[in-house]
């Protein structure tokens, strides 16, 4: 049979312009060519192909928040946008592949209302087209999507196994729907589900994805040519504010380590990637898996030069210095590290098994050996206040590298979810929409840390790689060098400063005007606005009262090159077929 699989664009404030490649389907593709079937992949999530969107009911609170004007280098967001195909191209998409399956990746609860727009589509041009949705929303919530008239079947769990048998139930009958397991379906008493997953048991039966079906220079980073790759599925805990227990259990299943760099080796003959995202759940599993597959990476002259990151987010436990000197001599540049929050009480009651004092130990020597890092952490979890989000951001300030902070947002099927008080819609479940928000922790706060978090990733990026100065002196200097003399009245109550021949001081509140100065956007003086005002201006005092006693260190490690990430995207509709 003929089945087309597709991953839905996106709307929101933003979208990663990498770490957009369709792992989950094209290890799917691989299933089914192997039973026989011809398959295609639609990606219709292109991050480079972007158009503005009316900003959904749910969301008419964030216009205050993110001011179309904003231009300031720690902005927050300004425009809602689609990222990806328009609902004609796909339609023409899929007319033109002629598909007798579709299936429908739903992998965000945010984003579920994309993914039934596309399965919509298939209806529209043919109602008899069976359609399939699965994904980390599929499994949480399948009675969301079994709601919607256009969606037949959903599964549950890792896909490959109940996909493959539905499809042999489509082809000759066998086996019936009520013998697979993770199957949803419309029954007509009601719904039908089988939650039980039902997964690769074996590590090294995981199936390699089938990247012939992608065009390779759709996915680059850094102009270099990049894959995701697993070498292992499934994470061994169960954090409170993660699904990934839900999708793939609380096992780990390892692929042996010659496989991994098998696999390697052919990305590289074939497509020259140069540049592999580790996309594994729990990566690295251990400090011994790290170790050997260092070792065998090393060992294997095809893969000199190619670098590698894992998006995913890094734990820090297996990371002492034997293992980041290895993964540095495998060709990682820099790590994408898991925090969560300086707090071990908050990392406790999530269920997060991992130390802080551990994880600024490892900035330190990820520093010393080289390597950029990002410190990822939650602002607004529960049981915490802003004081200590704010200690986690200076603390954070006075370390290597960046900070990824993001604002928490709630997924069905996690602890967090079942445990808050009341429920959100799905659209709300995304972090830009500041939806979980406390009366002790308000979205005006939530927000105010989010901004500091890209305040203080602008000053990181002011300093020469490898250094570190006191944040006092830091803020002293750009206060002299960017003196205020005349002021302008701008909109949303701002105060810009005027500084001598076209250069402005940033200045939305009089502290942000005497932190930072502003780089000059246009000739003209009613664009020179670039500042943004702090929502919660004594959360905004209380932060430059507390980093004065803390110094700031470099973005960037000596020696280190900064990451450019880039996404280039294809032709509008183009698919990659087996038939190609």
């Amino acid at each position: 049979m003929r089945v087309l699989l597709i991953q839905p664009p996106v709307e929101d404030f933003y979208t990663t312009a990498v770490r957009t490649y369709p792992l989950g389907l094209a290890c799917l593709a691989t299933v089914l060519e192997t039973a026989g079937h011809t398959v295609a992949i639609l990606d219709a999530h292109r991050p480079r192909q972007c158009a503005p969107r009316p900003l959904p009911a749910e969301f008419g609170h964030l216009h205050r928040y993110y001011p179309p004007a904003a231009a300031a280098p720690y902005k927050l967001f300004r425009q809602y946008r689609r990222f990806g195909l328009s609902t004609e191209e796909i339609r023409v998409s899929i007319r033109q592949y002629d598909p007798a399956v579709v299936g429908v990746a739903a992998m965000f609860s945010a984003y579920a209302d994309q993914a039934l727009e596309c399965a919509r589509v298939v209806k529209e041009l043919d109602m008899n087209i069976p359609v399939v949705m699965g994904g980390a929303h599929a499994t949480v919530a399948p009675e969301h999507l079994l709601a919607d008239p256009a969606v037949d079947w959903v599964i549950m769990g890792e896909g490959e196994r109940p996909l493959a048998a539905l499809m042999a139930y489509f082809t000759t009958g066998a086996p019936r729907p009520e013998q697979i397991t993770g199957l949803g379906w419309k029954a007509p008493g009601g719904l039908r589900l089988q939650p039980e997953l039902d997964l690769i048991q074996d590590g090294a039966r995981l199936p390699t994805p089938a990247r012939h079906l992608l065009d390779p220079t759709d996915y680059t980073i850094a102009g270099r040519r990049y894959t995701a790759l697993q070498t292992s599925r499934g994470c061994p805990h169960r954090c409170g504010f993660c699904t990934v227990h839900c999708l793939s259990g609380t096992g780990v299943r390892r692929r042996p380590t010659a496989d991994v760099v098998a696999e390697m080796q052919a990305c590289v003959r074939r497509w020259d990637i140069r540049h592999f995202d580790l996309e594994d759940d729990h990566f690295p599993l251990n400090r011994q898996a790290a170790l050997e597959l260092a070792a065998a990476v090393r060992g294997c002259p095809e893969l000199e030069g190619v670098e590698f990151t894992a998006m995913n987010g890094m734990p820090t436990r297996p990371l002492d210095q034997e293992v980041l000197a290895a993964l540095r001599d495998m060709g990682f540049r820099h790590l994408d590290l898991a925090m969560v929050s300086a707090s071990a009480a908050t990392l406790d009651r999530l269920g997060r098994p991992d130390n802080p004092r551990h994880f600024y130990h490892v900035l330190d020597r990820a520093a010393a050996l080289g390597l950029a890092t990002v410190s990822y952490f939650i602002i607004g979890l529960p049981g915490e206040l802003p004081p200590v989000t704010l200690t986690t951001l200076v603390r954070l300030m006075a370390r290597p590298g960046i900070l990824g902070g993001s604002v928490l947002y709630l997924t069905p099927g996690t602890e967090l979810y079942r445990q808050w008080p009341h429920r959100l819609a799905y659209r709300q479940m995304r972090s830009t929409a500041a939806a979980c928000a406390r009366p002790d922790f308000t979205p005006d706060q939530q927000l105010t840390i989010l901004m500091l978090v890209r305040l203080v990733n602008y000053l990181k990026s002011l300093l020469p790689p490898g250094t570190r100065r006191p944040f006092k002196e830091l803020r002293d200097e750009l206060q002299t060098r960017y003196a205020l003399t005349d002021t302008w009245q701008g909109p949303f109550g701002v105060t810009a400063a005027m500084g001598d021949a076209g250069r402005v001081a940033a200045a939305t509140s009089l502290a942000t005007g005497r932190l930072l100065g502003l780089r000059r956007v246009s000739r003209r003086p009613h664009r020179f606005l670039l500042a943004e005002e702090p929502l919660d201006h004594g959360l905004f005092r209380d932060f430059l009262d507390t980093a004065v006693a803390f110094s700031i260190a470099a973005a960037q490690p000596a020696g280190a090159n900064r990451p450019v990430p880039s996404h280039p995207t294809g032709a509008p509709g183009r698919i990659a077929s087996s038939e190609t």
